[in-house]
This record gives structure tokens, C-alpha cells and sequence, in this order.
């Protein structure tokens, strides 16, 4: 089948006993005759104009992973053309039991030593399970959002990741892990 706004065709190939053929195959033989059978029917007439798809069906944000309503635990959203006046379901797919555990991947909670001649020892600061976090160091924030940090030698750190808040009610999530830098001994 094939339309426009004005037409609908419907073409099929086969045998003269109404069985199929395998060598007709709807994409290479019946659409190459349907475009042709338009092409024929609007030879001396305009193109018809096609509605505004947006009019017709309006742009709604959505869940990107699920195509439903967006709950406050949806991270990925997209507009995409919906049915007018039909209520849509909810997302459960991206609810707060379906989140990964937030999880800090480095530092890890282990003593550091400074290479030979420096102060300090640059780590990277990584975790799984959230899209965005804030990073706090012994209870401050570090400034920006630092992909790597020198901690200086001779302390015991305490290094948080606070998930970003996705709204004002979702509860916030946070992960921490505690190192040493320049200390032999290291007890969790």
C-alpha cells in the first residue's frame, strides 16, 4: 500500500490462482509500480501538500528510554510527536529502583604515596551510576567539577559524590570513600 493525502493504492503481485510468488517481492516489484502509478496520476498536477505533522500531532516531551510520561526519575527526555487528547502512561522504567547503585570508581579507599620529589599525588575523581555529581573534600565543596584533584601529602581524606538533584523531590544520593596521601598506614 501507498498514499497520499488524496490517494490510497494498493498493489499486489502474484500468481493468476491468487498465490503468492517468491519472486515478487512487495519492495522490489509492487512499490516500484505503485511509485510509477503516482508518478502517473500527478504528471500534470501540483504535488499535494502534506498537513503539518506538528499540527496534527503535537510535540510532547517524553521519556527517552521508554516513550512514556516523564516521572521525576526520567534523565533522558525528548520531544516527540504524540496523539492529541489520549492520556499516556507513566514511565516505570526509570524509577529510582531501576537506578544503578552510585558507586565512586577512584580514588579508592587505599594509602597514596607522592612520586619521588613531589608533594602531592593527582588523582582522578570517577563514579558510576549518575550522570552529573558535586564533589565535597573533608566536608567543602571543590570548586568547578574536577575530573582530577592534587591531594596533598601527609592527610587522610574523606571524598564525597553527591548525585545532581534531578528535581526538588527526588531524594539525593550520595557516595564516599575515605584514602590517605603520604601516610604508610591506612585503616578504612
Amino acid at each position: 500500500f501507498a498514499y497520499t493525502p488524496e490517494y490510497t493504492l494498493g498493489v499486489w503481485f502474484g500468481n493468476k490462482n491468487g498465490s503468492s510468488s517468491p519472486a515478487l517481492v512487495g519492495a522490489t516489484a509492487a512499490l516500484p509500480a505503485a511509485a510509477g502509478i503516482f508518478e502517473l496520476v500527478y504528471r500534470n498536477a501540483p504535488r499535494p501538500k502534506w498537513p503539518d505533522e506538528t499540527k496534527l500531532l503535537p510535540l510532547r516531551e517524553l521519556c527517552a528510554d521508554s516513550g512514556l510520561a516523564p516521572t521525576a526519575f526520567c534523565t533522558r527526555k525528548s520531544l516527540q510527536p504524540t496523539l492529541p487528547g489520549i492520556p499516556l502512561e507513566s514511565c516505570r522504567a526509570c524509577g529510582p529502583e531501576s537506578r544503578p547503585e552510585l558507586k565512586i570508581l577512584s580514588p579508592l579507599p587505599q594509602a597514596y604515596l607522592p612520586p619521588p620529589g613531589k608533594t602531592a599525588v593527582t588523582l582522578k575523581l570517577a563514579v558510576s551510576g549518575a550522570l552529573g555529581v558535586s564533589w565535597y573534600l573533608n566536608g567543602r565543596p571543590l570548586a568547578g567539577n574536577p575530573a582530577e584533584y592534587a591531594f596533598p601529602a601527609g592527610a587522610r581524606y574523606t571524598l564525597r559524590a553527591v548525585e545532581a538533584p534531578r528535581d526538588p523531590e527526588s531524594p539525593l544520593r550520595s557516595a564516599e570513600v575515605t584514602f590517605s596521601v603520604g601516610i604508610h598506614e591506612f585503616r578504612d
